[in-house]
């Protein structure tokens, strides 16, 4: 997170400025428990001390006590209302309590005031889907993939959201992107099968599923993704090897799977369900 400081260079604050200034240079070092007993001395003596506030509010979200740096940071945001990062940390401990609907308009403000701000803007969507809001979310993280291209974790942050959305083209131009960027990058992969399968290029979704599974062979989701293209093809043995590999990675992928051969569109009929499962568990 980088070197903490005040808030401001002014000096504003000047009964504690040492004290302040002594607490920030244990902050820094890594000596919390000193640095929180410095800033409530501080705070003691200067309730409104935004940056004793702040700084005292950010090691108590860390330390999971995040109703009173709700508490602290509401204050400070209060008093420093210019202040990116206030907005930012009251964010994270709202978050931190599971009120994401109160931590939303925090990352926002964040955002408002500095629009390079990415974490804030990685936080805003992870809020917003987290209230079930993924078009939101999406439209909040696209920016990043637009002021940077080359920026991998933004364009596979934003093809999962587009898959989930399913908006399918926004998903398959930033997956590729991902791809473009790391080659060997077994989760731009992934996402760019799973939303080519999803458009219906079943042929493609096959072909790049299947450099996935060879790039991350205990990765159960490429063999399950590449199964369900398999299926689609009717090429039901092959769909099955790539059912069974995923099985073996992770056996809880099998109901899902199980459930998805009951639909298939092979041509081969199971009779019985325990047939079906023999078929799938190899035996």
């Amino acid at each position: 997170q980088g070197k903490r400081r005040r808030l401001a260079e002014k000096g504003v604050w000047t009964v504690n400025a040492a004290r302040l200034q002594q607490a920030i240079d244990h902050h820094n070092a890594g000596r919390l428990d000193e640095a929180t007993a410095l800033y409530r001395q501080v705070i003691a003596d200067e309730p409104d001390n935004a940056d004793a506030l702040f700084l005292l509010g950010t090691i108590l979200t860390r330390r999971d006590q995040a109703g009173e740096a709700v508490a602290m940071l509401t204050r400070a945001r209060d008093l420093a209302s210019d202040s990116a990062d206030v907005h930012f940390a009251l964010g994270l401990a709202l978050a931190e309590t599971g009120d994401d609907a109160a931590a939303t308009p925090c990352f926002g403000a964040a955002l408002e005031l500095e629009p390079g701000f990415d974490d804030a803007r990685y936080r805003l969507a992870e809020a917003l889907a987290d209230q079930g809001r993924g078009g939101d979310a999406l439209e909040a993280l696209i920016p990043l993939a637009e002021i940077n291209p080359g920026n991998l974790q933004a364009q596979l942050n934003i093809a999962a959201l587009a898959l989930e959305t399913g908006q399918l083209e926004i998903a398959r131009k930033a997956a590729e992107a991902a791809v473009r960027i790391d080659p060997d990058a077994t989760p731009g992969k992934i996402l760019l099968g799973t939303a080519q399968r999803r458009r219906g290029d079943f042929e493609s979704a096959v072909a790049t599923l299947a450099e996935a599974a060879a790039l991350a062979p205990d990765n159960p989701e490429p063999h399950y993704q590449r199964g369900r293209a398999l299926q689609e093809l009717c090429r039901i043995d092959d769909a099955m090897t790539a059912y069974r590999a995923a099985v073996a990675a992770d056996g809880g992928y099998y109901p899902t799977i199980l459930r998805n051969l009951t639909k298939a569109r092979s041509g081969r009929v199971f009779l019985k369900i325990s047939d079906l499962r023999r078929a799938l568990r190899g035996a």
